[in-house]
């Protein structure tokens, strides 16, 4: 497959994905109240903190036992 095919299908790709997404959200808003979107969306939001916030704390422990680990071999 040529690059340029593979370019086209790409941008298809994402225009069709945009659309999916645009369609959603008006579907979303025409079928739920405004209210209901906005609490959801801020539970959304939380969620993705905590998420993010663990992620950041189990990548900083695992760079510490990198290094620890690092130590013990320097030693040996």
């Amino acid at each position: 497959m040529s690059l340029k095919l593979k370019a086209l299908l790409q941008l298809v790709g994402l225009v069709a994905f945009a659309a999916g997404v645009s369609l959603s959200i008006d579907w979303v808003f025409a079928t739920f109240p405004r209210e209901t979107v906005g609490t959801a969306f801020g539970i959304g939001a939380i969620g993705f903190i905590f998420y993010a916030g663990y992620q950041l704390l189990l990548s900083r422990l695992e760079y510490l036992e990198n290094i620890r680990k690092i130590e013990e071999n320097m030693k040996k």
